[in-house]
């Protein structure tokens, strides 16, 4: 399981591999963290180098901009723009930080079979 922190207080666990209807995904490392996603290197079936883009906030509504967002990036062929190749769903549990189980004194009940978006 590979860990990817959305905050300081929360964090989801991730499978290494991730498979998509088209192709299978090593995660590598990370790349960077913003405030609704976080973007890993990873390597498909060929050995070939990708960045992967996982959504952070799991609520409809930042579901429906992401989803637009794969929408506009699956249409574009520009030079400048970097170029689409898949996207799917992976499992994740959010679980709360150690450091905020013991401010809070209580543990986040993990969202079992809660999906990601990638």
């Amino acid at each position: 399981m590979i860990t990817i922190t959305k905050d300081g207080k929360y964090f989801y666990e991730v499978p290494e591999t991730i498979y998509t209807k088209n192709a299978r995904y090593e995660l590598c490392e990370s790349l960077g963290v913003g405030g609704n996603s976080a973007v890993w290197e990873c390597l498909d079936n060929d050995g070939s180098s990708y960045a992967i883009k996982f959504l952070l906030n799991l609520n409809e509504q930042s579901k429906k901009r992401f989803f637009q967002e794969v929408k506009l990036h699956s249409q574009l062929t520009h030079e400048h723009f970097i170029h689409y190749i898949d996207s799917g769903e992976v499992e994740a549990s959010e679980q709360r930080s150690k450091r905020e189980k013991n401010k809070k004194g209580q543990e986040k009940a993990l969202q079992k079979g809660e999906r990601m978006v990638i």
